[in-house]
């Protein structure tokens, strides 16, 4: 169904909340399917580490978290040929999963052009379930902070995530092995203080959550005066406090709160 004057097929909302899912799966959900499928993460130890380096990885590799990574991939290739194809744009090239979903989250309005769109946003969403449930151990992941390596920011390393009660974790991208406890230490003093773009917010409140916050909503908080900027940048982009948006977050009434 067309959604308005300019013929999308997908709301305002809706591609907000496709944006942020393709932003998580290019920002850290591959990288930690990476993880989780040679159980790196869900062990969190050094000796896990050597193990899935070593010529026997038949005990640590996670056939689910492959198989995950391998439909999140092949879903965000489909939909990025597609786009290509009802649009007329030039290929993107081959890549990871990361490729494509940024290359999608650049090219939503042409998606949601495309009557195909929320074919594509029901199959992306399911693809994006199931890489979370392979890489979410039961009692939950954390995010720790960034790597710890000294060659920091010329070493582009992801964030770090962990399982709860994980003590030390080696990063796939430097080695370098990480202190968790000194991480979440540090992470807990710069949540405090670091300023978020409202997009920058968005992703860090998903994270910190454990769920999807979509753009559209902290962009609402910032228009109706419940989210108040903390700084701007010299151009005037406003900045702002997660701890200021996980507390609204949490005062905030749940769907099933609010319908029960």
């Amino acid at each position: 169904m067309i959604t308005d004057a300019d013929h999308f097929y997908l709301d305002r909302s809706a591609r907000s909340l496709l944006s942020t899912r393709l932003q998580e799966i290019r920002d850290w959900i591959v990288d930690e399917l990476d993880n989780a499928i040679t159980r790196q993460t869900a062990l969190g130890t050094q000796e896990t580490t050597r193990q899935a380096r070593s010529d026997d990885t038949a005990d640590v590799l996670d056939l689910n978290a492959s198989d995950a990574a391998h439909d999140l991939h092949g879903t965000l290739r489909v939909w990025t040929h597609h786009v290509c194809t009802a649009r007329k744009l030039p290929w993107p090239g081959e890549g990871r999963a990361q490729h494509f979903a940024r290359w999608l989250d650049g090219h939503v309005i042409d998606l949601a052009l495309t009557e195909q769109a929320p074919v594509a946003v029901d199959e992306i969403t399911d693809a994006w379930k199931r890489a979370k449930d392979a890489i979410d151990p039961p009692q939950g992941r954390e995010f720790a902070g960034p790597c710890q390596s000294p060659e920091q920011p010329a070493v582009s390393c992801l964030g770090v995530y962990v399982r709860r009660g994980t003590d030390a974790w080696t990063c796939r991208t430097c080695s370098v092995t990480c202190d968790i406890t000194a991480m979440q230490a540090d992470l807990h003093d710069q949540v405090l203080e670091y300023g978020y773009t409202a997009n920058q917010l968005a992703t860090a409140l998903s994270r910190e959550v454990g769920d999807t916050v979509p753009y559209e909503r902290v962009r609402n908080w910032v228009r109706r005066g419940k989210l108040s900027p903390i700084d701007a940048d010299d151009d005037g982009t406003q900045r702002f406090s997660l701890n200021d948006a996980l507390t609204l977050y949490n005062a905030t009434p749940s769907r099933t709160a609010r319908t029960a």
